[in-house]
């Protein structure tokens, strides 16, 4: 399972469907679901997902403990707007977010404050697999970006730098 936070914004959006795409080239077997806990309504978000094409299935909290591993994308377990309950452990937590002294206890942790985006940590597994990002993916990611750089998240770090000039 992927997923994000509830409510999720742009960065979120393309950070989940870029993983998506990520883990079903890599892994064409597994069965890879995205889900979103809570409305994605109104504004640019809910056009978001229009343009996007999202495919998402409905979430349920009781199938949480079925997946066989949960990555958590652009929120960190505990955080307010984090859509898993306290039980549940991701496998992976990939976050952009300072933990203010939390840090999450999970097998793979990849939070790296110094990016202004999760969806340029997303892209950066894209460079170093060498896995193609099609011109469609490439425009959400680049848009994913440039709006959480707009916002709270600000200056562009090294990385978000690269994702942005590739």
């Amino acid at each position: 399972l992927i997923t994000t936070h509830q409510h999720p914004d742009p960065d979120a959006l393309a950070s989940s469907l870029a993983m998506h795409v990520l883990l079903k080239q890599k892994l064409p077997h597994a069965a890879v679901s995205m889900s979103i806990k809570g409305d994605v309504k109104g504004g640019i978000n809910e056009m978001f997902v229009r343009q996007s094409n999202l495919k998402l299935t409905p979430w349920d909290d009781a199938t949480l403990k079925q997946y066989d591993a949960i990555v958590l994308l652009d929120v960190q377990p505990l955080f307010a707007y984090s859509p898993l309950p306290a039980d549940v452990t991701p496998l992976a937590v990939l976050d952009h977010h300072r933990s203010r002294g939390r840090h999450p206890h999970c097998p793979f942790c990849d939070i790296r404050t110094e990016v202004g985006a999760t969806a340029s940590i997303v892209f950066s597994y894209f460079l170093e697999l060498e896995v193609p990002i099609d011109r469609t993916l490439a425009a959400l990611l680049l848009y994913a970006i440039e709006s959480d750089l707009a916002g709270a998240a600000g200056t562009p770090g090294e990385l978000d730098n690269v994702a942005l000039s590739s």
